[in-house]
């Protein structure tokens, strides 16, 4: 802003976006006019690519090119050290699993030669129970049809309480007519 540096309250600055290109706008204050302010416009640069750092490489830049990795000898040979030793542990582990897979193959195996053998145990049990069953019961259909010997006495009872009285009975058949009596003796007249 021209005239001096001082601070501007209430300045108003207009920009037309259609004449952006290389433009003086003017200020004003207060409906005067105050300065005016030179307006330039750049283009926007494009971001950086982003830093990929992969394993082995280092954050340092070689002089004359900012976004070429140093390769770190040291950092490769350790990195091929540790992919052997991930290499030799997923060896052990699948030997371990191939272990394994046999293992539950030969369980399951197992488990089904146990089920054949407990299905056939239990058909020959539910055979013999039942035969056990037919057995009992022919022999009580025909235990009922017989008669055993007669068995000893029992013990003597014990008195029961009295009966209630039964009902009335019917009239009994009329009687024979009785003799003819005596004459009565004279009455008053």
């Amino acid at each position: 802003a021209g005239g001096g540096g001082g601070a501007l309250n209430g300045a108003t600055l207009n920009i037309d976006t259609h004449s952006m290109a290389g433009a003086t706008l003017p200020v004003t204050s207060g409906g005067k006019d105050v300065g005016s302010v030179d307006v330039t416009t750049s283009h926007v640069t494009a971001p950086q690519p982003p830093a990929i750092v992969r394993y082995g490489d280092v954050g340092i830049k070689p002089a004359g090119c900012a976004d070429c990795p140093v390769l770190d000898t040291n950092a490769v040979e350790l990195q091929k050290e540790k992919m052997r030793d991930n290499q030799s542990r997923i060896d052990r582990l699948r030997l371990l699993l191939d272990a394994n897979r046999e293992k539950i193959r030969k369980s399951a195996e197992s488990m089904q030669l146990l089920k054949d053998i407990m299905g056939s145990a239990i058909f020959n049990m539910k055979e013999a129970v039942k035969k056990v069953d037919v057995d009992v019961e022919s022999k009580m259909l025909k235990a009922e049809t017989e008669h055993g010997k007669t068995g000893l006495r029992g013990p003597k009872g014990y008195p029961g309480e009295n009966g209630r009285p039964g009902a009335n009975g019917q009239n009994g058949p009329n009687g024979r007519p009785g003799r003819q009596g005596d004459a009565g003796g004279q009455g008053l007249a």
